[in-house]
């Protein structure tokens, strides 16, 4: 359970409804608040599952198809998926076997389900390599044809494989987009370069600060020169301690870019004991019931023992 952190503008966040009924976080806050719910923001929304089950007149089929809990209600009713959009959905793939020729190809170069790679070694001809590059499935069909790899967005390929080929060829490394990759290897790699580049005064622009703002890795970096954040770009960085930086400068943080994001939102620790005490009120009245107590003096244990197994 969530809520919202105590420095975001309530008013404002309301203004962008459809970025935040897309938030997995923000399910509990929408049940409070029904009113402002966006449904087609909704129906990307994993966690919402069962507002939308109630109200399928609401469901925008498209935004549904991408997403990754949906594929029982998308089963049910074939005939409103968005196939393009379902070929990038990772959890459709059971779906895409049973109906290869609606897939759409270029979307399934996103797909980060390994049986998505299988469904293109058995059709290399709909392989494009770009795309391909940055597939953290696709190694094996990487490694196969070296001479097809797209060094620059294989730069931005998280897989530690991805990351040994870089390592043994550093001259084909394209360092902007290695420092958008948000494996930890990449900015160790990436270090260096950082180093030689503030030591040049910024005047490097093989690295830009939109990357590095992206970079999960980065934020002692992003703390450190808080002046050259992208502040646009900073809802992509899925590192939670981000929330330090949103905190520490309100003022430069736009709701619209941010309303998406579990950075606005913290577990609600009171709802949570609240719930949990239900439980604990539960579990007393079905160890202290009589016939339980029965049973235990009926298998030879004294009233004096029982405090120590209630």
């Amino acid at each position: 359970m969530f809520k919202l952190k105590a420095w975001v503008n309530v008013k404002k966040l309301n203004k962008h409804t459809e970025y935040l009924s897309a938030n997995p976080s923000a399910v509990q806050y929408l049940e409070k608040n029904p009113k402002i719910i966006h449904w087609g923001g909704l129906s990307y929304n994993p966690n919402a599952m069962h507002l939308l089950r109630k109200n399928p007149e609401k469901i925008d089929w498209k935004a549904l198809s991408s997403n990754h809990s949906a594929l029982p209600l998308l089963e049910k009713n074939p005939e409103k998926i968005h196939w393009k959009t379902l070929s990038a959905n990772p959890n459709a793939l059971p779906l895409l076997e049973k109906n290869p020729e609606k897939i759409h190809w270029g979307s399934l170069h996103r797909n980060r389900n390994p049986k998505a790679i299988r469904l293109f070694e058995k059709n290399p001809e709909k392989i494009d390599w770009e795309k391909m590059s940055s597939n953290p499935r696709a190694l094996d069909l990487l490694e196969q044809n070296p001479e097809k790899i797209n060094w620059k967005c294989l730069s931005q390929n998280p897989s530690d494989r991805a990351l040994d080929l870089l390592e043994q060829n550093p001259e084909k490394i394209d360092w902007n987009y290695l420092a958008q990759n948000d494996n930890p290897r990449a900015f160790r790699i990436l270090e260096p370069k950082i180093t030689e580049w503030l030591n040049m005064g910024d005047q490097n622009e093989e690295i830009s600060w939109d990357s590095l703002t992206m970079n999960y890795h980065a934020l002692p970096l992003l703390e450190k020169y808080p002046e050259m954040i992208d502040w646009e770009m900073l809802d992509i960085n899925s590192n939670p301690e981000v929330s330090r930086l949103l905190e520490k400068y309100p003022k430069k943080v736009k709701l619209v870019d941010f309303a998406g994001t579990s950075h606005i939102f913290e577990l609600d620790l009171d709802a949570l004991k609240e719930r949990c005490a239900i439980f604990k009120e539960e579990l007393i009245q079905r160890a202290m019931h009589p016939s339980r107590i029965q049973r235990l003096l009926d298998m030879g244990y004294e009233i004096e023992d029982l405090e120590d197994l209630m």
